[in-house]
C-alpha cells in the first residue's frame, strides 16, 4: 500500500487520479487538461496502472483510461492523503513544478516597484548633494531595475506549462535571466570602482545633509525589499540574484550614510569616494559568484557536488553490470539534475527478467545517494557497442 500511496504522492499523478472521476479520457485529453507534455502524462499513466490504481480499455484505434472502481479509490485517495498528512513523505519526491518555478513573480514585482522608486529618489538626492556615493548607489538601482525586470519576465515565462517542442517549458529562463543580471552588475560594479577611485585622487565638495536625508530613503526602501524575498531566496538563481542585488542596495545605502557622517563631522570628502569604491568592492565577489553558477548550467556541467565517479562506482556494483560508459548529469534549473547513462548488462538479462529489478535499484541508487530524482538509463549488452557512434567514457 505504501507504493500506492507513494505513487499519489506526485501531484501530477493525483490531478490525473481526480480528473478520471469525471469518466473515461484519452491521453491527449488528460494531457490538455494537465497542460502537460503528452509523454510525461504517458509516464504517470504507466506508474498508476502498475499499482492497480488506473485501468485502460481499447476502443477503435484509442486508448482510454478509467478507474476500475470509483469507490475504492475515493477510499484510497483520503488514505493516502491521511498517510502524507501524518507525516510519510512520498518515496519519490516530485521534482520542483513550473508552478514552483514562477511562484515569486508576485514578490518580485513588488520589490521592482520599491527600487525604482527608491532609484529615482537617488537620482534626484545625488544631484542635490553631488554625492559619487550616493549617484553610485543610483546607478546601481538602475541596473537593479533591469535585473529585476529580466527575473520578472523569467519567473513569469517559468510557469507556462510544457511541450512537446519545450519538454522543460521554461525552467531555464531563471538561469538566463540570472546570467545577463550578474554580467550587467559587473560591469557597474567595475564603473563604480573606476569612478571612486578617480574621486579619491580628486575630491569634490558634498552636501552631507542630503546625503543622510536620501541615504535613508534608500535604506528602508532596501529594508523592504530584503523582508520580502528573505522567504525565497535560495529557491533558485533567479530569486537569488533578485535578493543579491537588493542586499547590495543595502550595503551602498548603509555606506552612503556612513560617509555622510564622516564628511559632516569631520569635513572629509575622500569619505565619498571610499564609500563608492566599497559598493563595487561588496558588487563583485558576489556577483562573480552568480555569474559562475548560472554560466555552469548554461554549459550543462556536471552539478556542484555529484562526482561522477561515485556515481560509476555505485553502478558497477549492482549485481550483473559489467560496464558504465555515457554517463553524463547535467542541471535544466536550479534543482532539477539529470542524469544518463549507459549500461552494460550480460546477455541473459534481456531474457531472464533481471532489468526491472536492475533499474529499480539504480533508479533508487540515483535518487536515495546523489539527490538525482530524473534519470535515464539504457540497458544493453557488449555487441550493442558495435553499432554505437561517438560513445563517451
Amino acid at each position: 500500500m505504501a507504493q500506492v500511496f507513494a505513487a499519489l504522492g506526485e501531484p501530477s499523478r493525483l490531478e490525473i487520479v481526480r480528473h478520471l472521476f469525471t469518466g473515461e479520457h484519452r491521453v491527449t485529453e488528460l494531457t490538455d487538461h494537465l497542460g502537460l507534455a503528452q509523454s510525461t502524462v504517458s509516464k504517470h499513466l504507466v506508474v498508476l496502472r502498475e499499482c492497480g490504481i488506473v485501468d485502460v480499455r481499447t476502443e477503435g484505434r484509442s486508448s482510454m483510461y478509467c478507474l476500475p472502481d470509483p469507490d475504492a479509490t475515493a477510499r484510497v485517495l483520503d488514505a493516502a492523503s491521511a498517510w502524507i498528512e501524518a507525516g510519510h513523505e512520498p518515496r519519490s519526491r516530485p521534482p520542483p513544478s513550473v508552478a514552483d518555478a514562477g511562484k515569486h513573480w508576485r514578490k518580485l514585482a513588488v520589490v521592482l516597484a520599491i527600487t525604482a522608486t527608491v532609484m529615482v529618489v537617488e537620482v534626484i538626492g545625488a544631484i542635490i548633494s553631488g554625492s559619487v556615493a550616493l549617484l553610485a548607489d543610483a546607478a546601481h538601482m538602475l541596473t537593479d531595475v533591469a535585473g529585476l525586470s529580466l527575473a520578472l519576465v523569467a519567473a513569469l515565462l517559468s510557469r507556462r506549462p510544457v511541450s512537446d517542442q519545450r519538454t522543460w517549458g521554461f525552467r531555464r529562463a531563471e538561469v538566463v535571466a540570472a546570467a545577463a543580471q550578474a554580467a550587467v552588475l559587473l560591469a557597474v560594479g567595475t564603473y563604480v570602482l573606476y569612478e571612486g577611485i578617480s574621486r579619491l585622487f580628486n575630491p569634490e565638495p558634498v552636501a552631507s545633509g542630503a546625503m543622510v536625508i536620501f541615504g535613508v530613503i534608500g535604506l528602508l526602501g532596501n529594508a523592504i525589499g530584503i523582508a520580502i524575498l528573505t522567504g525565497s531566496r535560495g529557491d533558485n538563481l533567479n530569486t537569488r540574484a533578485a535578493f543579491l542585488e537588493v542586499i547590495n542596495d543595502a550595503l551602498g545605502s548603509v555606506a552612503v550614510l556612513v560617509a555622510a557622517g564622516f564628511i559632516y563631522w569631520s569635513d572629509f570628502l575622500r569619505a565619498d569616494a571610499i564609500a563608492s569604491i566599497l559598493i563595487g568592492v561588496l558588487i563583485i565577489p558576489r556577483t562573480l559568484r552568480l555569474l559562475r553558477d548560472s554560466i555552469d548550467v548554461l554549459l550543462e556541467s556536471t552539478p556542484r557536488g555529484l562526482d561522477l565517479g561515485d556515481v560509476r562506482a555505485r553502478m558497477m556494483d549492482v549485481d550483473h553490470v559489467h560496464a558504465v560508459h555515457d554517463l553524463h548529469a547535467t542541471q535544466v534549473a536550479t534543482g532539477l539534475p539529470v542524469l544518463t547513462a549507459h549500461v552494460v548488462v550480460g546477455e541473459e538479462c534481456f531474457h531472464d527478467g533481471h532489468l526491472k529489478s536492475m533499474l529499480d535499484e539504480l533508479q533508487n541508487a540515483m535518487e536515495s545517494e546523489f539527490d538525482v530524482e530524473h534519470s535515464t538509463i539504457q540497458f544493453e549488452c557488449y555487441q550493442h557497442a558495435e553499432h554505437e557512434t561517438g560513445a563517451h567514457p
